[in-house]
């Protein structure tokens, strides 16, 4: 029906309906935790309509996003505007985009910023617009960043550790992860350690006990001070202590190793140096007994050769 050919009534009646949509779409726009804007294509994107609660994310009213074009632009973080413009550009290309920037809000400082925008085609003729939404993720950044920050940490720990750490998958017996401790006491990358089978490791002197060790661990999860040797590049031995424990899922399946090896061979050298320094010492006191004893035989024979040479001059 033609506007012409409607009553005065029925306008008024369609002019209520759209300002009772118009107030719940307004309404709904000021609840959410983020701001709703409209843009017309073109120009630098300027902002034609922000909702209210933009002033609680940055302490501007709307009209300051409204009224000037570049207000949105100049306040984007000066390492953060190519990758906005770039985007931009994209949204005419792909419909949608999302992506995040800083940007300085009233204080002085600059917040995160998360923006999904969406490019809306009107009839042919007419300006597109682009309809978006934006919300903080200020407080998201810094908990990734302390995570980073965590993980880098952690990373540090295990790649620097004192004992060499590995990882092993319990059904196909290869490396999943190892620490610079390990790549370094066998003079290999850690590349070359990840994904190549664990007993490529191990000297081949103790390949029996190895597998013993592996077997223990698939079937109980669990591997305590095992006495093996790994196997430099160079094909010489690193004495080693191994303590394995499992990783399983939620069924109690064991998934992969936490494994660590012990460096003992400056321990075993010691030991072995001892050892030797024990024999030898026992060797000495045998000796020293041995002749305290013949000593005591040769006074006993001079003794008797006196009382002989006394018995004679008589």
């Amino acid at each position: 029906m033609k506007d012409k050919e409607k009553t005065k009534e029925q306008l008024i009646n369609e002019l209520e309906g759209l300002l009772e949509k118009n107030e719940f779409f307004l309404l709904l726009t000021e609840s959410m935790p983020f701001a709703v804007y409209t843009s017309k294509v073109g120009g630098d994107f300027g902002a034609t309509y922000i909702s209210e609660n933009i002033t609680e994310l940055t302490g501007y009213k709307p009209e300051n996003f409204t009224s000037s074009l570049s207000f949105w632009i100049d306040n984007v973080h000066p390492d953060d505007k190519q990758m906005l413009d770039d985007n931009l550009s994209n949204l005419l290309e792909k419909g949608i985009i999302k992506y995040y920037y800083r940007w300085r809000v009233a204080d002085g400082s600059y917040r995160w910023f998360y923006d999904i925008s969406k490019l809306i085609k009107l009839k042919k003729g007419q300006a597109d617009y682009i309809i978006g939404t934006w919300v903080d993720i200020t407080e998201l950044k810094q908990v990734e960043k302390a995570l980073r920050e965590s993980e880098a940490k952690y990373e540090d720990l295990y790649d620097n550790a004192p004992d060499m750490l590995v990882s092993v998958d319990a059904k196909t017996a290869k490396v999943i992860q190892c620490n610079q401790t390990l790549a370094t006491a066998l003079d290999y990358g850690k590349e070359e350690i990840t994904g190549q089978p664990i007993f490529n490791l191990y000297h081949p002197d103790c390949m029996e006990d190895v597998k013993k060790a592996f077997k223990s661990f698939v079937e109980t999860g669990e591997a305590h001070n095992d006495k093996l040797q790994l196997k430099r590049k160079d094909g010489s031995k690193i004495d080693v202590i191994l303590n394995v424990s499992a990783v399983s899922d939620g069924q109690g399946n064991i998934l992969y190793s936490r494994s660590s090896w012990r460096d003992i061979t400056e321990k075993k050298k010691a030991e072995k140096e001892l050892r030797q320094r024990v024999e030898e010492l026992e060797q000495f006191y045998q000796m020293a007994i041995g002749r305290e004893i013949k000593m005591k035989e040769l006074k006993d024979e001079i003794e008797k050769l006196r009382l002989e040479l006394k018995e004679y001059r008589k």
